[in-house]
């Protein structure tokens, strides 16, 4: 899943999860820029602003990320907005959210989540192997129990 995806794919679960709110992916200019704001999300208490940051592994959230989202917000009037990641939050960045009236939601990415199932299994099967390397090494012999 590449980052347009994984845009996609937040507001897709904000719509599941919230039916009676609206998300939408925001406006991009010519060059696929979208003034750094991802996604715009329609609620009975007014409109929040999302930012969408697609990492892998432990690629932190910093807290300049959630500085430009409230200032995005301050700049058109919105009191409240949403930072969803597949990685990690800096605590810096969620001590600034908290105060700015930024939501945060740690949403991986269904890809993210087959790698590392894949890496656990590759990880697991060497593990065994050199397990059964130790063994044949030691002088230890397998022997058939029937």
């Amino acid at each position: 899943m590449n980052w347009q995806q994984y845009e996609q794919y937040c507001v897709s679960w904000w719509n599941i999860k919230n039916p009676n709110q609206h998300a939408r992916l925001s406006k991009r200019g010519p060059k696929g820029e979208d003034g750094g704001v991802d996604m715009v999300i329609e609620t009975p208490e007014g409109v929040m602003l999302g930012q969408c940051k697609h990492y892998w592994g432990d690629k932190f959230v910093t807290v300049g990320i959630v500085k430009e989202l409230f200032a995005d917000m301050q700049h058109h009037k919105i009191k409240q907005g949403i930072i969803f990641t597949s990685g990690l939050f800096s605590k810096k960045a969620l001590e600034y959210a908290k105060k700015s009236n930024i939501w945060i939601e740690r949403l991986e990415d269904p890809d993210i989540k087959k790698f590392e199932k894949r890496k656990e299994r590759e990880e697991a099967k060497k593990e065994a192997q050199k397990q059964h390397s130790f063994v044949h090494s030691a002088g230890f012999e397998s022997v058939k129990i029937s």
